[in-house]
């Protein structure tokens, strides 16, 4: 369990360091399976890592993204709860938009799987 480690609900939406409870950075071919990452800035953050499976984990109630994908592709994400992120004080519009991020990661990444 990687939970509560960092939150900052004045930052707004999108804005701050890439970091979260799991962050991988240039890997491939990984699992991160069964953990809980919540209660953190991002749950789960991928930068330029390709070919992971991430299942099952539970990364709710963010200030930032559930999951965040940045030059990834090629990966399964697969029955992980990313509910309640984007949890902000301003910009009430885009508060708690789980699904709008993973909207945007599904349409901004190349071949990953998201269900």
């Amino acid at each position: 369990m990687v939970s509560e480690n960092f939150t900052n609900p004045a930052a707004q939406w999108g804005k701050g360091e890439r970091v979260g409870g799991i962050v991988l950075e240039e890997v491939q071919g990984s699992t991160i399976r069964d953990n809980v990452a919540a209660k953190n800035w991002n749950g789960i953050v991928l930068v330029r890592s390709d070919s992971n499976i991430i299942q099952r984990n539970n990364a709710s109630h963010v200030d930032n993204w559930g999951i965040h994908l940045w030059r990834s592709s090629k990966n399964h994400v697969l029955d992980n709860d990313f509910s309640h992120a984007i949890r902000c004080e301003k910009e009430a519009h885009a508060c708690d938009s789980a699904e709008s991020s993973s909207r945007a990661a599904r349409a901004t990444t190349a071949s990953t799987t998201i269900t």
